[in-house]
Parts: C-alpha cells; structure tokens; sequence
C-alpha cells in the first residue's frame, strides 16, 4: 500500500494512492474511498486521509492552523510549543495520564472572529516507543520517526478555549520555567514550518493574539513528566 499523495488547486483538495477522495472549500463538503488494507489501520487512516480532509476544510472556515500541543488545564488552553523532539507530546502524554484533557498534541486551530478562540481536536498522542511504557498498539512514521499512536481516554469530539497561556519548549539540564515577552514568543512561534508558511498572514494574526498577554520558557530534561502536575492534585510546571 503506497503513501496517499496530497494535491491542492484553489479550493478543491484532492488525495490520490492509498486513498481517493476530494474536499471542497466552498461547499464545505468531502468524500473519500479507501483501500481495505488502509480501513484495517485506523491511526495512519485518521492521520493520512480523515484528518487531511477535515483540517484542509477547517483551514478555509476560519481556523487557522498553530503548530503546538494544546493541554486544557482549567479554562485555558495551555499551548505547547517547540521544535520536533522538544517534549510536545511527551508532555501532553503526561498531562493526560494525571487527568487532564488534551486538545492536540501536534495543531490546534486558533478562530478570531467573533471572538478568540482555541479549538483542537483529540487525537492518538504521538510519542517514541520508549515513552510509551506497556504501551503495545500501532506504530506510524511520523516525520520520518517512528512513533506510536497512544489512544487518548475518555474524551470525544472537538474541544475549545476561549483563553491561552503560551508555553515554549527547550531541552535544558534542569526543568525551569520562566516569563518571556510577548514579541520574544510571537518571534519564535513566527517559525513556520513548510504547510504552515501557506497561512502565513493568518498566522500572524493568530499568533499575535495568543501571546498578547506575555508567554513562558520551560526548559525539560529527558524526563518531561517532571514538569507536570503531580499525581492525586495541585500544579506544577505550566500547569497552573
């Protein structure tokens, strides 16, 4: 079973290999048909051709894309930003073995008008084997990487928040977290990846609304579950 290839022209989205189906922006509508091979996989289906098509349609209502891991942690969304390999998923991995929800450990999708809001859409957390312990289920490259795709418990359908508290990720000696300025956040969040760069004014905006009131730095060790809030209450870390 070959890769699904991904064409865009103008508001018509259309996948073709593993699967063929089509998304349209102005209809707001999407169909597709799978290979039986691709069904009996349901984390590279969701991952590769139902997410594909669903964000493509979200990305033209309004929502625009941010790379970072969305965790809720009362009413606000604290999101979680870094390069690959900084502790995203890791992290949110943690925060939902203590019971907190996850709105994304990859995207989540910022809506400006009418109002700001912060919307995400749970998925399999994505960690290294190694991450996962007792964890046996499917594993997919992701980013080149093997990764497996850990069920997240509990919680269907897509979540919202109306406020953000902006987290960025480094990997450090020790775990240490510290304010930052608005314009140091919006500068490093301002990184977009190739996709991403497609929205690059929409963007712009996102990000400047999400970091108006400031962010955080949080150094990680190798052990990212130390910057989360401890088992049976209170917090820790960005989990205030």
């Amino acid at each position: 079973m070959g890769p699904v290839e991904i064409a865009v022209d103008g508001s018509r989205l259309r996948l073709t290999g593993g699967a063929d189906g089509w998304a349209d922006a102005r209809t707001l509508t999407a169909s597709c048909r799978i290979r039986r091979a691709l069904a009996e996989r349901p984390a590279r289906l969701a991952a590769e051709v139902t997410d594909t098509l669903l964000l493509f349609l979200l990305c033209r209502s309004g929502r625009t894309p941010l790379h970072a891991a969305g965790v809720m942690c009362g009413p606000t969304a604290v999101l979680l930003a870094g390069p690959s390999g900084s502790g995203k998923s890791t992290l949110s991995l943690a925060a939902v073995a203590r019971g907190l929800r996850i709105l994304s450990d990859d995207t989540v999708y910022i809506q400006m008008l009418p109002r700001l809001r912060i919307w995400g859409l749970p998925r399999p957390v994505h960690v290294f084997p190694a991450d996962a312990p007792g964890f046996i289920g499917e594993t997919r490259l992701r980013g080149g990487k093997l990764k497996a795709a850990v069920p997240v418990p509990g919680w269907a359908g897509p979540l919202v928040a109306e406020q953000a508290a902006v987290v960025l990720l480094e990997r450090g000696e020790r775990v240490r977290l510290e304010p930052v300025a608005a314009g140091v956040a919006a500068k490093a969040l301002s990184r977009l990846e190739p996709g991403f760069d497609l929205l690059d004014r929409e963007s712009a905006e996102a990000i400047a609304a999400v970091t108006a009131a400031g962010a955080w730095r949080l150094s990680l060790t190798r052990d990212p579950a130390a910057a989360g809030p401890p088992a049976g209450g209170g917090a820790v870390g960005p989990f205030r």
